[in-house]
């Protein structure tokens, strides 16, 4: 915990993991604040409620980020969902004339999807240097920080795909597996 007066903090480590016996400490450790400095008031906090406090502000924007992420990405879902309906309904009859030719299943999926991972790769590519850049600039701001490992780029980058996929990917399967005659 911390005893502070106006120009000193002091730093004491309460003997024992027992909270129960802590009490009874930290009223011999106020008795002899009161016999040094007799006109400071004793005030004792527990560092991690000292630390709490100092984090909270990021604890707080972590939760609103991780909050707008989650609409963000239902958002860009929806979208991507529109728009490969939109596609395969305006396509219809290349898909139909495609599969009267023998395409397959496969090559129709893969057709109309491959569109939209260009987009998703693209638009990685340019979130990747601006949210690196960003990222190191607001860890640079705390004692003991983690490095950005480049597994970590990657593994949102999957995840982004693996999104857009399945995004695109049920619109994609509905139109290749409709009947070419409709």
């Amino acid at each position: 915990f911390l005893a502070q007066d106006q120009n000193r903090t002091f730093n004491i480590r309460l003997a024992g993991r027992e909270p129960k016996n802590w009490p009874a400490t930290l009223k011999k450790i106020e008795a002899e604040w009161s016999k040094i400095y007799p006109d400071d008031p004793f005030r004792a906090r527990f560092y991690d409620e000292t630390m709490q406090e100092i984090y909270a502000a990021d604890l707080s924007a972590a939760r609103f980020v991780n909050v707008a992420t989650g609409v963000a990405v239902l958002i860009a879902c929806l979208g991507l969902f529109g728009l490969a309906t939109f596609t395969a309904l305006r396509r219809t009859k290349e898909i139909g004339v495609r599969k009267v030719l023998g395409a397959s299943a496969t090559s129709v999926v893969g057709l109309l999807s491959k569109e939209f991972l260009v987009l998703v790769v693209v638009g990685f590519g340019l979130a990747v240097p601006v949210s690196v850049y960003f990222l190191q600039k607001w860890l640079s701001d705390y004692a003991y920080r983690i490095e950005l490992d480049w597994w970590l780029v990657a593994l949102a980058g999957l995840g982004g795909g693996l999104l857009a996929t399945a995004a695109v990917g049920f619109q994609s399967i509905k139109a290749a597996l409709a009947d070419p005659v409709k």
